[in-house]
C-alpha cells in the first residue's frame, strides 16, 4: 500500500480532460483525518462563544440564562442561543465572523436559518 502524499485534480469539459492542477488546501472527501480536523476546529468555536458570554452586553436566551447555555454543536450542526436583541445577535455574529476566519470554515446561508422573537430583520 502506498501513501498518497500529494493530490491533484482534472477537469473534464465537453468530453475532454484539461490540464492537471494540485489540490492546495483542506482535506480530500473521506480522509479519515477529516472529522478529527472539525471537531478540534468546533472546539475553538465553542471556547470563543463560551469567551463571548462574558461581555456584559450579552443576553442569554430566557430559557438558557440559569445554565449559561449559548450554544449546542451536533456533528456537523451549531444552534445558537441568545435573547433576541440585536446586541446580543451581533456578538455571535462576530464570533462566527472571526472563526470563519481563522478556520477557512463558513456558514452556508442557504442551509442556516435565524429565528428571533423579539427583534424585526430591520434591526439586525
Amino acid at each position: 500500500m502506498e501513501c498518497v502524499t500529494t493530490t491533484s485534480y482534472s477537469i473534464s469539459l465537453n468530453g475532454s480532460l484539461h490540464d492537471m492542477f494540485e489540490g492546495k488546501r483542506g482535506l480530500r472527501q473521506g480522509d479519515p483525518l477529516s472529522p478529527f480536523m472539525f471537531v478540534l476546529r468546533i472546539e475553538y468555536l465553542s471556547r470563543s462563544l463560551n469567551i463571548a458570554k462574558a461581555n456584559p452586553d450579552f443576553n442569554f436566551h430566557p430559557r438558557c440564562e440559569a445554565n449559561q447555555i449559548t450554544h449546542f454543536t451536533f456533528a456537523d450542526d451549531l444552534m445558537l442561543m441568545a435573547r433576541g436583541d440585536p446586541i446580543s445577535v451581533r456578538i455571535l455574529m462576530e464570533c462566527l465572523s472571526s472563526f470563519s476566519d481563522k478556520s477557512g470554515l463558513s456558514m452556508n446561508a442557504l442551509k442556516s436559518d435565524l429565528y428571533t422573537a423579539t427583534i424585526m430583520g430591520e434591526d439586525l
